[in-house]
């Protein structure tokens, strides 16, 4: 199974988000030894996986509130003898073959209000591809570390190229890699890592240190407004199914919007993403580099006309015999990129229960020429 296919299977995530895997993947093989231990003992793990486990939260720092599990995607959950928390409000189990857990902020089950924004003239490719290496990405990467690194007020630098011919920035703690539309933060940011960290914790941490305080401003974060969501992949041993060996939580921040598709564009353009590894065989916490994804200042666009809620409800159900509109269960608005073109579009994107008892879904575009996709 390569990993892809285990990620894929691990979070039935789009193909944005395996070109991120491979592109974190691909950065942390220059990385620190921590990490690269990581990496070992997840791959160790990984080929003696019997049952799959996923838990998030979701929390909004700023205010301070807490944010229960949607009914129908808790109802059936078998899972609470197994129940941990991770952070501040309240977390859930279950298991990922039968269910997709996603923010409740995110949800709708009308007519949208507020605008609808889409991004274009972004970058949907392989970091790694001769394509990717024009004098013209070059230049946005170069010109994109400098802008960060005069964002964080130090003078005493130089940058450097190394083998993959990223540029970066070392200093005694910690190096800052550009790519092209995104930015990495390999040092020891989180100096004790601990899984049961709080959100409010993560915060404080983020808006002090001196590397991620010109991150947040490089990606245009309000920093009093920030959005928390995490999510949590148990990994059992096949030989003993009674405790997990492992935990993965993968922490993804932004900034908050009231408005779901806001909110749903923000978690998929810009926001900082991080893992904390807790192994526990060997009783260890080990936290992954700062991948920080932004996408171009002058991207955004406003989608002025775009399908209605009922008209894509009734072209979800036209699309598939197994689906009729008293089955759908939630709909959210979801990102998917369209490579071909550069762009982030929007779809609704219809949950619905199958007869196996099961979670399954259809997306249909608000661009009335896109075209539907099935999960």
């Amino acid at each position: 199974m390569t990993s892809k296919e285990l990620y894929n299977a691990l979070t039935a995530v789009d193909e944005k988000f395996l070109i991120e895997r491979e592109e974190g993947l691909k950065a942390e093989k220059s990385g620190s030894a921590v990490i690269k231990a990581a990496a070992g003992i997840a791959a160790c793990i990984c080929a003696a996986i019997l049952v799959f486990f996923i838990e998030k939260d979701v929390i909004i720092v700023s205010p301070d509130e807490t944010t229960a599990a949607p009914d129908y995607l808790t109802e059936a959950s078998t899972s609470e003898d197994i129940h941990s928390h991770g952070g501040d409000g309240s977390s859930y189990i279950i298991e990922i073959s039968e269910k997709e857990q996603l923010p409740t902020e995110i949800f709708i089950n009308s007519e949208l209000s507020g605008s609808v924004n889409y991004l274009s003239g972004i970058f949907t490719g392989d970091q790694y591809s001769e394509e990717n290496r024009t004098a013209e990405k070059e230049k946005l990467r170069l010109d994109s570390l400098k802008e960060y690194l005069k964002l964080s007020l130090i003078s005493d630098y130089s940058i450097e190229y190394g083998a993959d011919l990223f540029p970066y920035a070392e200093f005694s703690d910690a190096r800052i890699t550009s790519l092209t539309s995104c930015m990495i933060v390999d040092g020891e940011i989180f100096t004790n890592p601990d899984g049961g960290i709080t959100d409010s914790e993560i915060s404080e941490i983020l808006c002090k240190n001196i590397y991620t305080v010109p991150l947040m401003s490089f990606l245009g974060f309000d920093k009093s407004n920030l959005y928390i969501h995490r999510e949590t992949i148990l990994l059992y041993d096949e030989e003993n199914i009674s405790s997990p060996v492992s935990k993965q939580t993968v922490f993804r921040i932004t900034e908050f919007s009231d408005i779901p598709q806001e909110l749903s564009l923000n978690l998929q353009s810009n926001y900082i993403r991080f893992t904390f590894i807790e192994d526990y065989v060997g009783n260890s916490v080990t936290a992954s580099p700062l991948y920080a994804y932004f996408s171009p200042s002058d991207s955004k666009r406003e989608m002025t006309e775009f399908l209605s809620f009922e008209d894509a409800a009734s072209l979800a159900v036209k699309s598939t015999e197994k689906l009729t509109k008293d089955k759908i269960i939630g709909c959210i608005i979801e990102y998917y990129p369209d490579t071909e073109n550069g762009c982030l579009m929007p779809f609704y994107k219809f949950f619905y229960k199958t007869e196996e008892n099961s979670f399954s879904s259809v997306s249909v575009p608000l661009d009335k020429n896109g075209q539907i996709r099935f999960h």
